[in-house]
């Protein structure tokens, strides 16, 4: 092993190696539990929803009528509960970018997944409601991936509306989103957050059930810096006692660790 490559053995910081398991449309993923900033809290309008999780309420606000939002963190409920909703008492109701009384609300949803996977669709579920005109109106949101290492990728999409149900308005009350062919494909993530909806019936949308699929990876941590480290000077002893061990270990074995070095890529 040449010092050049020694050197660059000891620059590595972090790395992860990703095996991905093929699949055209990736397994569903568990959400294992969701935090909401900017929720608009259940009740308001006469919509209503579920969370396990802790709800610390915030500030009041006018859409049209009283409301009053929410910092989720921590649970689950209706949005991961594998239940889509046909009534407005199985739906969760939000409001952006600002309410009537000029209030700014901007939801953000994280959600946790239960390992680590690269994604290729997530599904907003508006609610089965055919009587109402605010489900379906969704026509874009922001992405991002949060990686093992912490990174954070994000992109804005443009939502395709599928199913079979249509609000008052005409329009299918389910939107999807392809990660596929965007900077977000092939990114493996261990949280996904939606921002900045866009698409609105009177500043309000809704979601019933949100549904992501992709692929597992498996996530093997080479070494800290420290052991990388110790893991070179190990080497370099390793290779200046090569002449010493040669007269201990015999022919073979010294024809066995010439060769470790010898098969070695040369110039990384």
């Amino acid at each position: 092993m040449s010092n050049h490559q020694v050197r660059a053995l000891l620059a590595v910081s972090f790395l992860t190696l990703l095996v991905p398991v093929a699949g055209a449309r990736g397994e569903q993923i568990l959400l294992s539990k969701y935090d909401i900033d900017d929720a608009v809290l259940s009740g308001h309008g006469n919509w209503a929803h579920t969370y396990s999780g802790t709800i610390t309420p915030g500030a009041s606000f006018v859409n049209f009528v009283n409301g009053r939002l929410g910092t989720y963190r921590g649970g689950g409920g209706t949005l991961t509960d594998g239940v889509i909703g046909s009534t407005l008492q199985t739906s969760q109701l939000f409001v952006t970018p600002q309410a009537t009384d000029g209030t700014v609300i901007r939801p953000v949803i994280t959600f946790f997944l239960d390992a680590v996977f690269t994604l290729d669709t997530i599904d907003l579920y508006g609610g089965d409601i055919p009587n109402n005109g605010i489900p379906g109106e969704l026509t874009g949101v922001t992405v991002t991936l949060v990686t093992p290492d912490l990174s954070v990728v994000s992109h804005a999409f443009q939502t395709t509306p599928f199913g079979t149900v249509q609000n008052t308005l005409g329009s299918l009350v389910n939107d999807r989103v392809v990660l596929g062919g965007s900077p977000l494909e092939g990114i493996a993530a261990t949280r996904v957050i939606l921002s900045d909806f866009i698409g609105t019936n009177s500043n309000w949308f809704s979601l019933t059930e949100v549904q992501m699929f992709g692929n597992r990876v498996s996530v093997t941590p080479i070494p800290e810096p420290t052991s990388l480290v110790l893991m070179g000077t190990g080497l370099l002893a390793l290779i200046g006692a090569r002449p010493v061990r040669r007269r201990w270990m015999g022919r073979s074995s010294r024809l066995t660790l010439s060769e470790t070095f010898r098969n070695e890529p040369q110039g990384a």
